[in-house]
């Protein structure tokens, strides 16, 4: 995903001022969210399931009807995945514009297809094998990132 340089100074404004909209919930009520959505992925025998669901879910922030728009679809939407046209893709991730990636503190805020998602850093690194840097941006001790983007570093 591309980003032009002109468009790149509004983005970090427009996605930071997204996230606050999506504020982060209260811990307690986010891992009963995250029970619910785990639970129902788990009946769905398209879906593959791991022993990191609830730790993936708490590290993505979903926001609060997500996890009721999961339990009120089908199965057959969920494996769609994201590109479903389902009521839950939107409830999940909000709609955003333009598409874009930026850094809030330690999280990796996207919008990416007009949809809005955003993960914990110490997650992404952990899922790609390394150890969160303490560093989201788009250079690191003078390194770019491959895509020009922010990005969580890991070591």
């Amino acid at each position: 995903m591309a980003v032009r340089f002109a468009r790149g100074r509004l983005l970090v404004p427009l996605l930071a001022a997204l996230a606050n909209c999506v504020a982060l919930p209260d811990p307690g009520e986010e891992e009963q969210r995250c029970v619910r959505i785990c639970e129902k992925t788990a009946q769905c025998p398209g879906i593959d399931q791991d022993a990191l669901c609830k730790e993936r879910c708490l590290a993505s922030h979903f926001p609060e009807k997500c996890a009721d728009a999961m339990e009120a679809t089908t199965c057959a939407e969920l494996e769609q995945g994201s590109t479903s046209k389902s009521a839950w893709v939107v409830a999940c991730y909000p709609r955003c514009s333009p598409d874009g990636v930026a850094c809030q503190g330690d999280r990796i805020l996207s919008c990416n297809g007009g949809y809005f998602s955003q993960r914990e850093c110490s997650f992404v690194c952990r899922d790609l094998g390394g150890k969160y840097s303490g560093v989201c941006a788009k250079e690191r001790n003078g390194q770019f990132s491959p895509t020009g983007l922010p990005q969580c570093w890991c070591d």
